[in-house]
């Protein structure tokens, strides 16, 4: 039994102290290589935490390769985000009765659909930069930032329109659009001018 017991701990030891393969995987599997970058891209912007839980539960790996790839996973969010404050908004005005909130339904509706398509247009704009494996023009940026700005200002313009009471049925809508495609723009601007405000000309 002692014999047992001393070949067990021989290997346990030579396990912890040979540097053996089977710890090398182990080490090699706590360390994503992704978080390379998708942790110090999303530490420069002001909303830290949204924006890695954002990228890191998207599935495509690919596209955590470069910081363009981010904006990408960040601004697809935000689509998404648009498309099921649209499906919430049509599923409500088929029940509102309420003409103040019925007015609010039908001018949001209008907003995020604007809204939808703006990031349709970046997106459009960002996946063929990433296509081409180039980097983004000043007029690419310049044209990215205006769409996003202008998806933000619809959705901002649904949340100010209704002021209650009671309250807005999409407060929670408006508050999750408008942060993660804050996010998006902090990024588009990190890799035109490494700065999170909007890049001017000097």
């Amino acid at each position: 039994m002692k014999t047992i017991l001393v070949i067990v701990m021989c290997i346990a030891f030579s396990f912890l102290f040979s540097g053996s393969n089977a710890s090398r995987v182990l080490l090699q599997t706590a360390q994503d290589p992704q978080d390379d970058l998708v942790q110090p891209w999303c530490n420069k912007t002001s909303r830290t935490e949204l924006c890695i839980n954002s990228i890191q539960a998207d599935p495509r790996s690919d596209l955590k390769e470069s910081p363009t790839g981010l904006t990408i996973i960040t601004t697809d969010v935000a689509k998404s985000n648009a498309s099921d404050s649209l499906t919430k908004i049509d599923n409500l005005i088929k029940t509102e009765e309420d003409r103040s909130i019925l007015s609010l339904l039908y001018t949001c509706q209008q907003k995020y659909q604007n809204a939808f398509w703006d990031l349709d247009s970046a997106l459009s704009i960002l996946n063929e930069t990433l296509s081409n494996v180039q980097d983004m023009d000043r007029k690419q940026y310049e044209t990215i930032n205006q769409v996003l700005a202008a998806a933000a200002g619809e959705v901002d313009f649904c949340q100010s329109f209704y002021e209650g009471p009671p309250p807005s049925p999409l407060d929670d809508e408006n508050g999750k659009f408008l942060e993660i495609n804050d996010v998006s723009m902090q990024l588009l601007n990190l890799i035109e001018c490494n700065k999170t405000d909007p890049c001017r000309d000097s």
